[in-house]
């Protein structure tokens, strides 16, 4: 039992390590704007550095992964909350 634990411990660690290394790769290729153009065809990344007002936008349908903060979306009575926060589930 024990030992699953020290297991699990690690594979956060690893987790969240690998999370702040792309943290810090978005934000150097996003340092002069928000959003950063590339020859990845579909994929955007975007840069906030404080809360925004909300805004209302259609998307095509997509994977949008929050590295750091967190993003609330409301699409008609449901609430949808996506962040950063890293958890190892087995």
């Amino acid at each position: 039992m024990e030992s699953s634990l020290v297991s699990e411990r690690s594979a956060d660690n690893r987790l969240e390590m690998a999370v702040a290394a792309l943290a810090g790769r978005i934000a150097r290729w996003t340092e002069n704007g928000e959003l950063h153009t590339n020859a990845v065809p579909g994929l955007s990344l975007f840069r906030r550095v404080e809360p925004t007002e909300p805004i209302s936008g259609m998307y095509e349908p997509s994977i949008c992964l929050a590295v750091q903060g967190a993003k609330r979306v409301i699409l008609g009575d449901d609430t949808f909350v996506s962040d950063s926060k890293v958890s190892v589930q087995w």
